[in-house]
């Protein structure tokens, strides 16, 4: 399994991925295959991260995963696992910040050198998401439907 497959077991071993959507395929988009389906829908923020979901058997149709080269037949009803948009499963981290800069739509820290950003296998705990979990007043940002978090 690779690095990605390990990644999103572990979203799914800790209930970080609760969200079901029902999408249903219109007859203009038979023929195409469903990782450009779902990429074109805007499902996940690329492709690949939609090749990733449908690997994942998170992508069904009639309660049977599908593969990435599935070529869709119209009025088809598929059911997508993805990943939750909120902080269930992280566990809260107080570590002082070093706030360079913040307003209500920006926060710009210094990061101490050896802080892991995401939680991931094997650093699980203490990251730089979890510390801004125990912060109240942190909003994590989430763009559009995609599966995580994105911090730059």
């Amino acid at each position: 399994m690779t690095f990605y497959g390990r990644l999103y077991n572990f979203w799914i071993e800790r209930g970080l991925l609760l969200k079901t959507k029902k999408i249903q395929v219109s007859k203009e988009s038979r023929g195409l295959r469903l990782d450009l389906f779902l990429t074109k829908k805007r499902i996940m923020a690329t492709r690949s991260q939609v090749g990733k979901l449908i690997s994942s058997n998170q992508v069904l149709l009639n309660h049977v995963p599908l593969k990435a080269s599935y070529r869709l037949n119209g009025e088809e009803n598929l059911w997508i696992h993805l990943p939750s948009k909120d902080r269930a499963g992280l566990s809260p981290y107080d570590f002082p910040l070093d706030i360079l800069f913040e307003d209500e739509e920006i926060l710009i820290i210094d990061k101490p050198a050896g802080l892991v950003v995401h939680p991931s296998p094997g650093h699980e705990k203490n990251t730089l998401v979890n510390i801004l979990a125990h912060k109240k007043n942190y909003r994590l940002a989430l763009i559009s439907s995609v599966q995580g978090l994105f911090i730059v």
